[in-house]
């Protein structure tokens, strides 16, 4: 268990990587949140733990999973952005292929959390079946109105249509090795 603290909420909360997942009584897709990919943002962590202890005090059924993984835990215990690489830059092709090496050095926390989350997101992907749907939340350093971001397919647009806010296309085409670009 990490204990991570929320500035804005003047709180902390103790958080296993894993911080919780459902399975609907209903067949459905299987939706994987991830949240602190970058330590100095835990809104996300504290906003996933509140939805789905609500969802399980109120008894609400949902359809498929839901998956709520916590990011990069040492950065959220420490409330630093990193601690030597930006976690949300590391998912490229050639970075996932070396995770899979077994004679692999580990040289920095981030790449111990890249394991990790790369360990557990595989395994989810290996055992459910359906359509998935990744969603990775962040905040921003700046006043900013909320906003999706997606990858450009018909599936992604047509989920993200159910919510009220702004979506913004093509930021994939800017930022290298981010975690939702892998799937």
């Amino acid at each position: 268990m990490v204990k991570v603290y929320s500035k804005a909420l003047d709180q902390s909360i103790e958080i296993n990587r894993i911080l919780g997942q459902l399975e609907g009584n209903t067949a459905g897709p299987t939706i994987i949140f991830t949240a602190g990919i970058h330590g100095n943002e835990p809104s996300g962590v504290f906003a996933l733990v509140k939805v789905l202890d609500d969802i399980k005090s109120k008894s609400i059924d949902v359809r498929g999973k839901v998956y709520a993984i916590a990011g990069n835990v040492s950065a959220l215990k420490q409330g630093v952005r990193y601690n030597r690489e930006d976690l949300n830059r590391m998912w490229n092709d050639e970075r996932v292929a070396w995770l899979l090496k077994e004679d692999k050095i580990i040289k920095n926390e981030e790449d111990y959390e890249q394991y990790q989350l790369y360990t557990i997101i595989s395994k989810i992907l290996e055992v459910d079946n359906g359509s998935f749907y990744f969603v990775d939340l962040h905040t921003t350093s700046s006043p900013t109105k909320p906003f999706i971001t997606v990858n450009d397919t018909l599936l992604n647009r047509k989920f993200t249509e159910q919510y009220p806010v702004p979506l913004l296309l093509g930021i994939e085409e800017y930022l290298g090795g981010y975690l939702i670009k892998l799937h």
